[in-house]
């Protein structure tokens, strides 16, 4: 008679517990947490329903392959995959956010499959593995909220499978070429990351391999798998070059600054040529890159606050838990150490190199937890490989130091789970909302209680991703907002009764009954024929939010 309780039995059971665990934490309050529609939420939601009702964009497009967005471009595929689950559960934060949280979860059983790979097929480390990132702290978050890099993660990991069982089977099948490319070309596609990790890693990757005796046909499978990326990373290079332009490094005048600073100051004391030589572009701008770079290995930002990317921020908690730290440094000994794992480095090693480049590129949230998030591979795999590493050594102590090791494991764990829980579900949304467009939500039901008082509502001081919030509102119409493409970049912005302009607490007058928003702290510097009407504040009641002015000369 079979067990029913066999090492096979116990493994899709511990598969399936993780599985359900890592589900519940991230479509659970979904809706509610993180609290606040994130403006780049909002695009895509906004985004999505227009496809979803007109097969075109907020700007007209049809069936577009970027999306304008309110900054730079954006790839559409985001928007796509959120339609059908807007049409199933309504235009709302909840449908905008499941998509990402379904991918969140297939990337851990990805995760899973990756690991046993790599590890010859290592199941209890791979379940261990599986284990840590569906509670990951990092994982979690940005598997809850509307962005790209969730997609790209689960695409660069799959893209990773692909590669060990092309590179592993004796036989050329042409359906895993295929889905190498397509996970390629879209992983690049979906989040402009991904093409320099994908690109950097396969060619590392293959120049490690023609370096070692391998077959020729082995070789030849590595440059045709080095070509399919190269032609996806080619595909796929002029958007991500429309946004470094926005974003990139270059566009800091910081080392430009100092240049000038250093050399007004050591001219006449230091020959020219020796200026030139210590004062120089190339090296500041290399110098300001490195530093961000390094900002991405900092302890403190990975274990204890989580970094500079305000919208994803979890009070008093870092992208892992605190104790894990120690897991890491027995991880990379027993990466070292262990020759059965000899061909994880050249995988962990070069992810780990990689990861934190497209955030180092760039001026915005350094250390950004959002563009070095596939930092979390590597990481995440040396922290399993660390608590592997510390119950091989418990393995030949006696059996009760066994237990109570994994006893104070597990209590850890359980813990620090707890205590995320807390933090994430109920202590940041209460206290720290102010960096999630919290007061776009809030005011425009205000707005909306008085729309029929006035002729036209002026904002001021740059609010147009308000427009959003006031279609969500159900104040303006999707054919509205395509009736004029791309308006909402110009300085001066109208839409129906509402008048967008970029002047800072500006109070432009018009004839009729006018309605004025701005941000709080523009009383002060209010005309006095102007009075309050409403002032909304966030969640804490504390913290001001928008301001709502009107002409007392001009009766209600």
């Amino acid at each position: 008679m079979i067990k029913i309780f066999n090492k096979q039995n116990l493994t899709r059971l511990l598969f399936a517990l993780i599985l359900l665990l890592a589900s519940f934490l991230r479509i659970y309050r979904l809706g509610e947490v993180p609290k606040g529609l994130q403006a780049d939420e909002a695009s895509f939601l906004i985004n999505s329903s227009a496809i979803l009702e007109t097969l075109k964009d907020e700007d007209g497009q049809s069936l577009p392959i970027q999306l304008n967005s309110l900054i730079d471009p954006k790839p559409a595929l985001y928007s796509y995959l959120q339609v059908p689950f807007l049409a199933i559960f309504g235009k709302n934060i909840f449908a905008s956010r499941l998509p990402s949280a379904l991918i969140g979860v297939v990337s851990i059983v990805l995760f899973y499959y990756l690991v046993k790979e790599l590890s010859n097929n290592n199941k209890r480390l791979a379940l261990l593995a599986m284990l840590l990132l569906s509670i990951s702290p990092w994982h979690i978050v940005n598997s809850r909220a509307t962005e790209e890099v969730i997609l790209g993660f689960m695409l660069l990991v799959a893209n990773l499978i692909l590669l060990l069982k092309i590179t592993r089977s004796t036989k050329t099948q042409p359906t895993h070429y295929f889905l190498f490319f397509l996970t390629a070309i879209l992983g690049m596609y979906s989040y402009h990351s991904n093409k320099i990790i994908l690109f950097g890693f396969y060619s590392i990757y293959f120049l490690l391999n023609v370096l070692r005796k391998n077959s020729k046909r082995l070789k030849k499978t590595y440059l045709i798998l080095l070509a399919l990326i190269f032609l996806s990373f080619i595909l796929t290079l002029s958007s991500a070059l429309t946004r470094f332009s926005a974003i990139g490094v270059l566009n800091n005048d910081l080392p430009k600054a100092l240049i000038f600073q250093f050399t007004t100051k050591s001219t006449g004391q230091t020959p020219l040529l020796l200026l030139r030589g210590f004062y120089n572009k190339p090296f500041f701008y290399f110098r300001y890159f490195f530093e961000n770079y390094l900002a991405h290995f900092n302890l403190n930002y990975l274990f204890i606050t989580g970094g500079a990317t305000r919208r994803f921020i979890v009070l008093e908690h870092g992208l892992f838990y605190f104790f894990e730290i120690i897991l890491f440094f027995f991880g990379l000994a027993r990466l070292i150490k262990y020759k059965k794992y000899a061909n994880l480095i050249p995988f962990v090693l070069i992810l780990l190199v990689l990861a934190p480049i497209p955030a180092a590129l760039t001026t915005e949230e350094i250390p950004s937890s959002i563009r070095s998030f596939n930092l979390i591979l590597p990481l995440s795999l040396i922290i399993a490989l660390g608590l592997e590493y510390i119950f091989h050594i418990l393995k030949n102590l006696k059996r009760k130091w066994n237990f109570l090791f994994a006893a104070i494991t597990v209590l850890l764990y359980v813990w620090s789970l707890a205590y995320f829980i807390q933090q994430y579900f109920i202590a940041t949304p209460i206290i720290y909302t102010n960096a999630r467009s919290r007061h776009y939500e809030i005011v425009t039901p205000l707005i909306k209680d008085h729309l029929n008082d006035y002729d036209q509502l002026v904002f001021s001081s740059d609010l147009r991703e308000m427009y959003i919030y006031l279609w969500l509102e159900g104040l303006i119409s999707i054919e509205e907002v395509q009736a004029q493409p791309l308006a909402r970049y110009e300085a001066n912005y109208t839409i129906g009764k509402f008048k967008f302009y970029q002047d800072s607490c500006g109070f432009p007058e018009f004839e009729g009954r006018t309605l004025y928003i701005t941000p709080a702290n523009c009383r002060d510097g209010r005309p006095e024929k102007l009075r309050t009407v409403e002032q909304s504040y966030l969640d804490d009641r504390e913290t001001p939010g928008f301001l709502l002015s009107d002409n007392l000369k001009i009766p209600l």
